[in-house]
C-alpha cells in the first residue's frame, strides 16, 4: 500500500472513529444530517454569518445552505435574521437551543474518543500520542513558514 493509499485509509477510519463515538451517546443520535451537523457545527464558531458565508465555508450553493437550513430553523436550532441596511442579506446564527446541542454534541464526541483511546495499552496511547505531537509540530511549523512568507 502506498503513502496515498495509507493517508485515505487514515482519514477514512478517523471518520468511522467519529461515528463510532456518537453512535453510543444519546446527543449523538440527532436526527440531523450529516450537512446539517456541518452547518450546526460551524456557526458554533461564528456569531453570525450570511447565508453565503455559510455557502462559501461549505463549498455548497446558496440554495443548499437554504435547504439546510429551514428544517434548523424550523426545528429552533438556528435563527435567521435580515440585514437592516441590504433586505437581501440573510444572516444565520446559533439559537440557544443550537448551542446547547452542539456542544453536547462535542462533548459526547470527545467522550466517545476518550472511551476508545481507553480500550489501547499503555504503550500504543504513547505512540498514538507521539503521532499526535509530531503531526501538530510539522503544521506548527508549516503554518509558520507561509506565516514569514506573507
Amino acid at each position: 500500500m502506498d503513502k496515498e493509499d495509507q493517508i485515505q485509509e487514515i482519514l477514512e477510519n478517523s471518520h468511522r472513529l467519529k461515528h463510532l463515538a456518537l453512535a453510543e451517546r444519546k446527543t449523538g443520535s440527532l436526527l440531523l444530517s450529516r450537512a446539517q451537523l456541518e452547518l450546526l457545527h460551524l456557526l458554533f464558531f461564528h456569531e453570525k454569518l450570511s447565508v453565503k458565508q455559510a455557502a462559501d465555508y461549505l463549498g455548497v450553493s446558496l440554495s443548499a445552505i437554504s435547504q439546510l437550513a429551514d428544517p434548523l430553523k424550523n426545528d429552533g436550532f438556528i435563527a435567521r435574521e435580515q440585514d437592516q441596511k441590504d433586505r437581501r442579506i440573510v444572516y444565520l446564527s446559533l439559537s440557544i437551543k443550537g448551542k446547547e446541542s452542539v456542544k453536547n454534541l462535542r462533548d459526547d464526541l470527545v467522550s466517545g474518543m476518550r472511551a476508545m483511546i481507553g480500550t489501547l495499552s499503555n504503550e500504543d496511547i504513547g505512540k498514538l500520542n507521539a503521532i499526535y505531537k509530531k503531526m501538530v509540530a510539522n503544521a506548527t511549523r508549516l503554518k509558520n513558514q507561509k506565516e514569514r512568507q506573507e
